[in-house]
């Protein structure tokens, strides 16, 4: 209770004090320091690393890189014992820094405002890891009215993705997949990149390869097999050869010299702001939702998370990058009010998701990730931020059909699976072989039985980046779900957070039955290689 006391003391008084630069430090005798760095960066490092070298992290949460920026404007570093919190409290994302810096056995943090006006703060001090202090910092940011989604219970149904066949996909291999899907347990299906003319105004977005008539014959097969249509877009990047782009220019960001600001694929940015940009974006939802039939949209790209100064706009060239969450909201105001239950997936590509964008989406994303630590630290940040918005885990695929990071977390399964073949023109084989299939069967059976999904991450019972093996824990009624994770571990384990009474211990991809343990004493011997899911049930 005196440490709550304290942590509210402080962000009251970082509210109310925050004219002049603030310092944050914290030591430790071994020099061992986790943190998590909030800024998005098209390296696409981890968001949660441990610090083992003098370092100076800038953590620039403005535009860093081409189409790269944004995310949350927070710094979190912790020890074995103490963990310490810096972030801004705007209502609107900034161009700032928040450095990290480690020298010997000390760590600091601080905010340089980089010229704009000095945000109210959040600070804060702490036991364990990082999870409790995002769940403060959300508090914080809800206060100021970022406020994340509700949940939505068709953003917790597992998904497959076209992707698998890459741009050169054709309806025919979409829908000759439907049959082996269905046998899966899956519920959506994803219509992904590559149909589309242009990426631009709504004429752009028609299909190229084949008649419109096509788009909304997909959707009404995918239906007919007791599935759900989605559909990919990529918004606030558009082609300089779209027919939306030649007839209005003025909707072109520019930079101080008056060059558009290149993106990948061709594109450039569009203001997030402007009314043509808006409008259209809604006509685009309309089109693929009621024309088309539609009833989730797949939002991609790393252009998403943030807007660079646009001095097309006189006046204030920060005012996009102040109010690009404008262009958000707007397309899940259109896409609710077209389907109340219609999924909003965002999926920003290796970012650290911007706070700012929570409220205007109803599933995260591991997005792109580049290792399994990768998909379970994700989960950990986003789940403690907005605990009610599903996490999909992405396509098992990209990280070697690592199912179990995505049940230890509580992850929406999915998977771009090609079958009977891949597409001619892919390099990167996503066949669903004779070896693969049992265990995605199994896999995509497990989730629809338990729905971890639905449960509760209990966040910082284990100190993430200490304790030894690294531990997950899922609460759903009176089961328990633990997951761990190391190399190769032999000894005992605690199952910390435990509810009173007695459970069976059942090792939940075979069911076997490993033994039982009890509140009074939550310890068992474990043996394992890289990871063991247990189910804990209340006898």
């Amino acid at each position: 209770m005196k440490r709550l006391i304290l942590n509210l003391f402080l962000l009251l008084a970082a509210a109310a004090c925050s004219r002049g630069p603030v310092t944050l430090t914290i030591s430790s005798e071994d020099g061992r320091f986790m943190t998590f760095s909030g800024a998005s960066q098209s390296t696409r490092p981890d968001w949660i690393f441990p610090l083992e070298e003098d370092t100076l992290l800038v953590n620039h949460l403005g535009q860093n890189d081409r189409a790269y920026g944004g995310g949350i404007p927070l710094s979190v570093v912790w020890t074995a014992e103490e963990c310490i919190a810096l972030g801004s409290l705007s209502p609107v994302p900034l161009d700032i820094n928040i450095p990290v810096e480690k020298k010997g056995n000390t760590v600091t943090v601080t905010i340089d405002p980089l010229g704009e006006k000095m945000p109210k703060l959040f600070i804060y001090k702490g036991k364990g890891d990082c999870f409790r202090a995002f769940k403060e910092y959300a508090k914080a940011m809800e206060k100021r009215g970022i406020v994340p989604a509700g949940l939505q219970p068709a953003s917790l149904e597992t998904q497959w993705c076209g992707w698998g066949y890459g741009k050169y996909f054709t309806p025919e291999e979409i829908l000759g997949t439907l049959p082996k899907i269905k046998e899966m347990g899956i519920t959506w299906v994803c219509v992904d990149d590559g149909f589309q003319t242009y990426r631009g105004g709504v004429e752009d977005w028609k299909p190229k390869r084949w008649p419109e008539s096509e788009m909304k014959a997909m959707a009404d097969s995918i239906r007919a097999y007791g599935l759900k249509p989605m559909i990919w877009w990529f918004p606030m990047g558009m082609s300089p050869k779209s027919k939306f782009v030649k007839e209005h220019p003025e909707v072109v960001a520019k930079d101080s010299l008056g060059r558009p600001y290149p993106l990948s694929h061709g594109c450039i940015y569009v203001s997030p702001t402007h009314p043509l940009v808006i409008e259209e974006a809604r006509a685009l939802v309309r089109m693929f939702m009621k024309d088309w039939g539609y009833d989730a949209l797949k939002l991609d790209g790393h252009q998403m998370n943030s807007f660079p100064a646009n001095y097309a706009n006189a006046g204030d060239p920060m005012y996009d990058a102040h109010h690009v969450t404008d262009f958000y909201k707007a397309i899940y105001e259109e896409a609710l009010a077209i389907n109340p239950d219609a999924v909003v997936q965002y999926c920003p590509c290796g970012d650290v998701f911007s706070i700012y964008h929570l409220p205007y989406l109803n599933q995260t994303v591991s997005s792109d990730p580049e290792n399994h630590w990768q998909v379970r630290s994700k989960a950990y940040v986003l789940k403690a931020l907005a605990p009610n918005v599903p996490y999909y885990g992405d396509h098992v695929e990209i990280v070697d059909g690592d199912f179990d990071s995505q049940f230890a977390v509580g992850s929406v399964p999915g998977t771009k699976f090609t079958w009977p073949a891949d597409n001619p023109r892919m390099k990167q084989s996503s066949l669903l072989t004779p070896e693969k299939e049992p265990v995605y069967k199994r896999a995509f059976e497990i989730y629809e039985a338990e729905r971890q999904s639905e449960g509760e991450l209990l966040g910082g019972l284990y100190n993430l980046g200490f304790d030894v093996p690294e531990a997950y824990v899922i609460r759903k009624g009176d089961t328990f779900y633990y997951s761990f994770f190391a190399p190769e571990f032999e000894g005992q384990v605690e199952f910390r957070g435990l509810s009173e009474g007695s459970y069976a211990v059942e090792e939940l991809w075979n069911g076997a039955l490993l033994g039982e343990v009890c509140s009074e004493d939550p310890h068992m011997n474990l043996s394992f290689k890289e990871s063991i899911l247990l189910k804990l049930i209340k006898k």
